[in-house]
This record gives structure tokens, sequence and C-alpha cells, in this order.
């Protein structure tokens, strides 16, 4: 076949034979073609192929239609007035198609046709379809090549793994196609004008299978062959249209990739992590409702703190589980990707500002003198935030599109700058400062006198443990998260599913069942909608007054999680008021 093409006869017969080798090649088995990806056979077979159809197309000027049993192929020159909304191609199903969508319908002439007008193709009916936009020919007639591929074959490569262990492969669910335009180079075209392909699904599931995600993918040539990436390629979704709808930014073949699990405790898994986000949602909610609605537990500055990182988080899980796969639109994920990065950031900023508030209290006992410390703090944790995504969305606002899986930011740069290295940066700033307070206490010897003030530098060391467990699992939590996405996604969903459940847990532990103000509170709630009033007699909540007076200042200035208050004697610095902790 190689000296069939060098000799670069453009003639009808040659194309043609050349053509069946190729056709009848791809009714070999696939085993023989995994043994040739070591030999690049296959790419150089698929390289022979467009070769000969380049040659004949410039000969002779004909179109070009051949259709096999294996691959199709349609040369043609467009001229440039067919092209005011782009043109495309596309090969149809058969009219049961829908439901023998696990066999691969033949290949037939009369059901391979190139439009010049793209709203005209049967987007419910079709097999795979490409759509160009018009401005690729914008200098006039140029030779364009059409290929449909039945299966895969000739798109093995030596450098991808396809096994990824623990019964979860990588496999082609579509058909795969492509186009060629001469004297095109194959580079990123400009958003708006991309080239757009719809796949119907294929079954290539065996036994007990299953499809865990779909990616849309493209053919990326290297010097070892060939490998298939998502680079430049996202998916989009419409409801109306029962079809896998990709967009890309350059000319090549395409198909769709498969992550087919033989595990099916792996959907299993992805539910308990959504019933362990909503668990803590619901812990959040009470947290809030509880500070929100009595004004002695949100008086307090580290109430204040408390009740901004809980909205921040349960921001960050109600729109987790909303929207993280709420692809319908480009917009509507954009959206949730933008709310996503956004709230996770401001959670951890929140996480820093409680840092900073135990270094000025214990450390500086600066707490007094800074001046609308709240109002600064919301500007960070809010407004440092909202300029990251403001730019990433900014910069490319498909960069909220994820994978093509998810609504997140795509694994990339933007990944890496815009959400892990400042998470790192916010995590490494926490755990400095809790660093400083932790020595600090460790050094105020004269702070265990007498046993009123071990008692207080138990809760000073209470509060600051607290606080770091709370920033470890958030840091963990979402660390994991990120890791599912990967190849060990069985191993970091489990770990995803403990923390986030352990996470809810502890912030509802710690912050309202272990406070007696708190506890003290929802007695009374209890009281006032479920005791029974004697006729004649008022409702009372005296029996759950306070049996302490409350002593020291009032001000507030203490970590997250604040009670009933005490004073902490803290030598040569003054009395700071705290509160009880755990």
């Amino acid at each position: 076949m190689e000296k069939i093409v060098n000799v670069g006869n453009s003639s009808t017969e040659v194309t043609n034979n050349t053509f069946r080798i190729v056709d009848n090649a791809l009714g070999a088995p696939d085993e023989e073609f995994v043994y040739a990806v070591e030999f690049q056979t296959s790419t150089r077979i698929l390289d022979f192929l467009e070769q000969q159809i380049t040659f004949q197309t410039q000969g002779d000027g004909n179109n070009l239609t051949i259709v096999g049993r294996s691959v199709a192929v349609v040369a043609l020159q467009i001229p440039k007035a067919s092209l005011l909304k782009g043109f495309g191609f596309a090969t149809l199903a058969s009219p049961d198609g829908e439901e023998k969508s696990n066999v691969l319908n033949e290949l037939n002439e009369n059901k391979t046709m190139v439009y010049f007008n793209p709203d005209n193709i049967p987007k419910t009916t079709i097999d795979a379809s490409i759509v160009l936009p018009p401005y690729l020919l914008e200098n006039g007639t140029v030779p364009v090549t059409f290929f449909i591929f039945q299966t895969s074959k000739l798109f093995l490569s030596p450098d991808q793994e396809y096994d990824l262990g623990g019964g979860r492969r990588l496999a082609v669910g579509t058909r795969v196609i492509s186009a060629t335009l001469e004297g095109v180079v194959n580079e990123s075209l400009p958003q708006g004008g991309e080239v757009e392909t719809a796949f119907l699904e294929l079954n290539v599931t065996r036994d007990s299978e299953a499809v865990d995600n779909r990616t849309c993918v493209f053919w990326d040539k290297t010097d070892l062959g060939g490998r298939w990436s998502s680079e430049g390629c996202r998916r989009e979704y419409n409801p109306d249209i029962n079809r896998i709808r990709c967009v890309c930014d350059h000319l090549t073949s395409f198909a769709v990739l498969m992550d087919v699990s033989g595990d099916m405790g792996l959907y299993a898994l992805d539910v308990l992590g959504m019933i362990g986000c909503i668990i803590f949602i619901i812990c959040l909610v009470i947290t809030l409702v509880t500070y929100l609605s009595t004004k002695k537990l949100r008086s307090k500055q580290p109430q204040r703190i408390l009740i901004n990182l809980c909205f921040a988080l349960l921001g960050l899980y109600l729109v987790f589980v909303i929207g993280i796969d709420r692809r319908n639109t480009t917009a509507d994920c954009v959206v949730v990707g933008f709310l996503i990065h956004f709230f996770l950031l401001s959670s951890m900023s929140w996480m820093l500002v409680e840092a900073i508030n135990m270094y000025l209290l214990f450390v500086k006992v600066l707490a007094a003198t800074v001046s609308y410390f709240m109002r600064k703090a919301a500007l960070f944790a809010y407004g440092l935030p909202l300029l990251v995504c403001i730019v990433t969305v900014a910069f490319d606002n498909s960069l909220y599109l994820g994978d093509g899986n998810y609504c997140f930011v795509k694994p990339g740069p933007a990944l890496f700058y815009g959400v892990l290295l400042i998470v790192a940066l916010l995590l490494a700033a926490n755990f400095t400062i809790f660093g400083i307070v932790m020595q600090r206490l460790s050094c105020r010897k004269s702070v265990a006198d007498n046993k009123t003030n071990q008692a207080s530098r138990g809760e000073m060391w209470r509060r600051v443990k607290n606080a770091v467990a709370i920033s470890v699992l958030l840091g963990l939590t979402w660390l994991f998260g990120f890791l599912a996405i990967g190849g060990a996604r069985v191993v970091f969903n489990i770990l995803f599913l403990v923390l986030n459940s352990l996470q809810g847990f502890l912030v509802f532990f710690m912050f309202c069942v272990r406070q007696k103000e708190v506890r003290e509170q929802w007695v009374r709630w209890i009281h006032c909608n479920f005791a029974e009033v004697k006729p004649g007699q008022r409702r009372s909540d005296d029996f759950v007054r306070a049996k302490y007076k409350h002593t020291g200042s009032q001000d507030g200035r203490t970590s997250l999680a604040a009670s009933s208050s005490q004073d902490i004697q803290l030598p040569s610095k003054g009395t700071v008021s705290t509160d009880t902790t755990l």
C-alpha cells in the first residue's frame, strides 16, 4: 500500500483500490490492531489513505464519494458562496437507530451526506455529524475531505493507558468522524467559530459494566502516532437532542471517550457522597438558624465569623449538590462553576480570618484596637474570591465548563493558579498562624498558676485545636474531591465521603451540641412550643435561665463557637474576654 501511494497516482481506480484495502483491513480482529500499535501500522494506514484521497482530488478536481463496510469518505470542492452558515457532514442512523444504538448501523451512501446549510442536518437521527464554520473557506474554493469510521481500530495509541485498573477502562463509544481542509492548519480556532460534532452513543459495555463519564476528544497526532486528548474540546448539553454534542477549537478526527466501570459500587459512592453533602447542609442550616435567631448568640465577633463561615460553606455545598453536573446549557454550567469556585475560596478565607482573630487575641492582644475588624474581614473573605472568579470568567468563561463531565474550573493552568495555589496559600497561612498561637500558649507557664487559669488555658488550647481540625478537614475534603476526578476515583471518593460527613458532624457538634448556651436555647424553644400551659397561667421560660452570672468583658473578642463568658488572665497583657468552647 505504501508503494502504491508513494507513486502519487491520482486516478480514481488507484484511489478505489487503496480505499478497499483499508476497508478490508478494518474487518480484521481487534487484537491484530493492538499488536500493530507498536509499529505504528494503524497510523501509517490512516496517513496513506488521506494522502491518496488528496492526490485524487488535486488531480482531476472531481468530487468523490466511497462507502465501505467500515469506512466512508467524501471529498469535494466547496465554493465560498455555499458557506453562509457553515457546512457539515453527517451519516444518518437507520429508522430504528435509537432502539439499536448498541449495534453499528451499516454505512450507506444514501445516508452519508454533505450539508451546505447545517440547519438541515437531522440532529435527532444522525449517527455522527460534523459542522465547520464558514470562514474556514473565506479565501475561495478549497478541497475538503470528510471521513467516517465505524470503529476506532486505526486510532489506537501506544502511550495511552486504556486499562485504568480497578475494573475500569477507556473505550471509544461512538463512531470516529474527521474533516481535513487543504491549506488549513489544525490550530486553535476562535471562540464562536469552533468545530461542532454530534454522536449517537454506542453500547461498549459488557455484562455488569456501566459508563461513568463521557469525554469529547480529538485525535492528537504525535511522534509515536497519536493519542486521544480532550484539550480544546468541551461537551455541550441539549436536552432536546438525544446525542452527545461536542465543540472543539481545531480540525482533526473526533469521537467520545467512555470511562467504563465494571464496579457498580462507584455509582453507590456518588450517591452516598451526595447524601453526605445533604447531611452537612442540614447541620449548617440548624447551626445558622440557632445563631441568627438568638441575639445573644450572634452579638459577639467570634460568632459573626462562625456565621459567615457557615454561610460560605452552605453556599458551597448547596451549589455543589444542585449544580455540579448541571450541564444542560453552557450558561448554567458557567454560573455553577463560578459559584462553586467563589464559595470554596470564601470558606478558606473565613478560616484564615478566624486564625487572624485568634492571633490578635492570644498573641498580640489587639482585638480591641482593630477598628471595623468584621468589615475588613468581609472585604477580604468575600472580595478576594470574587476578584479571582471575575478575572477567570473574564479571561475565558469556558474555563468553568470543566472537562465536560462536571461544572467547575477546567483542569490546567486555571485550576492550578485559580484554585489549588490559592487554597494552598490560605491553608499555609492558616497553619502558620495557628502554630504561632500554639507556641505562644505553650510558653505561657505562668498561666497555670492556679486552677482558674489552668481551666482558661485548657479552653484556649481546645479552641485552637477545634479551628485547626475544621481547617484540616475542609482542606483535605476538597483536595480528595479534586483527586476523585482522576484515575484513583474510587479511593478518593471514599475519602471525600468520610471526611465530608465527618466535617459536617464536627461543625454541628462543636458549635452547637457542646455549647451550653445553644443547648439552653434549644430547650427554651422546645418548652415554648410543646410545654403544656395551664389555664390562667402564662408561659414562662424562667426554668431555663442561666444558673450563673456572666462576668468579665462582653465585647466578644473570641474565637469560633463562643458561648458563655469568662475571663482569661494573660500575664503582662491585661484581661481578655473569651468564651467557653469544647
